[in-house]
């Protein structure tokens, strides 16, 4: 079993997340080219994730999507986009974990 991550490694990978997903460009329904952008940009993200902090994606089901990055697993429905969302999510979740359980 791998240990787990530190309480100061999870905060840098929240910002490391939280930080690209601000870099993504914005897409717009009347702009079709916007789409393409947007989606590129998430694609750069999961290609940074996995070779340089080690993350893990996947697909389950049609729109299903799986994340794992510093052992907390993810799953969305709705996109990458939604996937990192959830991941900060859960993220910031098992900080306040540790926090209450600590002395």
């Amino acid at each position: 079993m791998k240990k787990p991550v530190s309480t100061d490694e999870l905060r840098r990978l929240i910002d490391v997340v939280e930080l690209q997903l601000c870099m993504v460009p914005d897409w717009k329904y009347e702009d079709r080219d916007s789409w393409g952008r947007h989606d590129a940009g998430l694609s750069k993200m999961v290609d940074h994730l996995i070779e340089r902090e080690r993350g893990r994606f996947g697909k389950l089901r049609m729109d299903d999507r799986f994340m794992t990055l510093a052992g907390i697993r993810t799953t969305c429905t709705s996109g990458l986009h939604g996937l990192f969302t959830n991941w900060i999510n859960a993220a910031k979740r098992e900080i306040a974990a540790r926090q209450d359980d600590a002395p």
